[in-house]
């Protein structure tokens, strides 16, 4: 906080959640795996000089001495250190670095008010021009596919709700292999590809659900004066561009490894789970609350609803992903069958559904504000 001010410190801050979000996912769920259970069956963990400095030590020292009346210098110490240091440690906490700490708060406070502001560059990126030509034609939608991709670029809730989804795949993907008795070589040469492409499914049902998390409510009637008659228009607009922003370059880059490790062979595969993914993320979208982006509390889109979708998600997921691993065996291109399915289903959602499914009613029950 001394370094950094305003903005930047938000960001880091936000990052910094994130990392750590990711990194105790991934220490319980390989971590554990790497432990050989039968070791810590009997182990007796020795006393050095640094021990004395580990916080963990202080308790386990104390809880140990007092349960079995042990009261020899090492579990004096270990009592000593537990009773002593956190009443001087909260004494200087809140003497000495809470004041600075809400000094610095109040900086963060001012530093967007005084901070000079930047000047917008108008130049679109290659990927966001390559993106935009392919996933909308209608100039209603991109002017709603464009507002979206800088939005989610600026929206600090947004990223910290769905870029750890990202690293919980990464780990999921991982865990499974790790710590096991299986042969990479044997893994390679099955059809476990399927599963890695498919459990991206679970990136795009955080990403429709990111979506609606943020504090704009107030700033919602700037959708509800536009000129259209269906709200639709927007919300295929709105979740187009975050697909295309943010899940997009992750699936490019892990279906690349994809093919490293198996060859071109799995690229139908790639295309055919890229469809069922955007398909289901299209109609998890639309099946949600209808809420504008980044207007609605974290709560509202909790409960035991969400929660049942989430399974019913997963369950679906399986059944498709062994339904295509079926196909591959049943006779040569038979996974083909899966894409005009797939395809008219993103069609029929696009064209028809979402017409259906969001209108001004359902948008102004949720987005009302008062």
């Amino acid at each position: 906080m001394r370094i950094v001010s305003g903005e930047r410190l938000k960001n880091m801050l936000m990052y910094f959640q994130v990392f750590m979000a990711v990194f105790f996912m991934a220490a319980y769920q390989i971590g554990l795996r790497m432990v050989d259970k039968t070791v810590l069956q009997n182990m007796v963990l020795p006393v050095h000089w640094y021990t004395f400095l580990l916080p963990p030590a202080f308790f386990s020292g104390l809880i140990e001495g007092l349960s079995t009346l042990n009261f020899d210098s090492p579990h004096l110490l270990f009592i000593a250190e537990a009773l002593i240091i956190p009443p001087v440690a909260i004494y200087l906490t809140g003497r000495y670095l809470t004041p600075m700490f809400n000094r610095k708060l109040m900086d963060l406070e001012q530093g967007d008010k005084v901070s000079k502001i930047k000047i917008e560059n108008d130049r679109k990126s290659l990927w966001y021009r390559l993106m935009s030509s392919i996933f909308v034609q209608r100039q209603e939608e991109k002017a709603a596919f464009r507002l979206m991709w800088k939005m989610s670029a600026r929206e600090r809730q947004f990223k910290l709700t769905f870029l750890p989804s990202i690293g919980y795949i990464i780990f999921m993907i991982i865990a499974p292999n790790v710590g096991g008795k299986s042969n990479f070589n044997d893994f390679i040469k099955s059809d476990n590809y399927i599963f890695i492409l498919y459990v991206f499914m679970f990136i795009s049902a955080s990403l429709s659900g990111a979506l609606l998390i943020g504090n704009n409510q107030p700033a919602t009637w700037i959708f509800k004066v536009v000129p259209l008659d269906s709200p639709a228009t927007l919300f295929k607009g709105f979740i187009k561009a975050t697909f295309a922003r943010f899940f997009l370059p992750f699936y490019l880059a892990a279906a690349a490894l994809v093919v490293v490790l198996w060859g071109i062979r799995v690229l139908p595969d790639i295309f055919i789970v890229f469809l069922f993914v955007y398909l289901i993320t299209l109609l998890i979208y639309y099946f949600q609350q209808p809420g504008f982006p980044f207007s609605l509390e974290k709560t509202a889109i909790q409960g035991g609803g969400n929660a049942v979708k989430i399974f019913g998600l997963m369950a679906l997921t399986v059944a498709i992903a062994f339904l295509h691993k079926f196909l591959l065996h049943w006779f040569d291109f038979a996974n083909f069958l899966l894409v005009p399915v797939y395809l008219g289903g993103i069609l029929y959602v696009n064209r028809s559904m979402v017409y259906r499914k969001i209108t001004w009613n359902s948008v102004d029950r949720v987005n009302s504000y008062s």
